[in-house]
């Protein structure tokens, strides 16, 4: 005796018998088609910071900081800190002063320019990184803004 499969027959609900040796059997997997979809990530809202974290809002954010365990985690948090406040160069300055290393110290002072209060002073961070090639993405950033 053979084998016998089923297969669906336009409804999922409903099978018939189906001989595996006739010549309509395929035994590969059936691919389905997923629709592709793009979508474009939404516009960044311009920020226009005023005022500046008070001191005891920005030596809690700090502290916050501080006690991330890793580098990554530091860093998700300073953002967060930017994100939801305005600081000034200085704050920003001190939070760059926490982390270790200096990829992480460039790209958390530009995230932090559009939440800057006293842009006009950004060029203080220089003195923030050790390598002159990140000064100078610093700078090249500035000066694109």
């Amino acid at each position: 005796m053979r084998p016998v499969s089923f297969k669906p027959i336009g409804r999922a609900d409903i099978m018939q018998p189906f001989d595996n040796n006739s010549p309509d059997y395929y035994d590969e997997p059936v691919k389905t088609q997923t629709k592709q979809t793009t979508s474009t990530p939404p516009a960044k809202p311009a920020v226009t910071c005023t005022t500046a974290m008070t001191d005891a809002e920005f030596s809690a954010a700090k502290e916050m900081i501080k006690r991330q365990s890793f580098a990554q985690d530091q860093v998700k948090v300073a953002r967060q800190v930017a994100k939801n406040n305005c600081l000034s160069v200085k704050q920003i300055k001190e939070i760059v002063g926490l982390f270790s290393f200096e990829n992480d110290k460039l790209d958390y002072a530009m995230y932090a320019y559009d939440f800057t209060v006293d842009k006009k002073n950004f060029f203080l961070l220089n003195d923030s990184f050790n390598f002159s090639s990140s000064k100078d993405k610093l700078n090249g950033f500035l000066e694109g803004k």
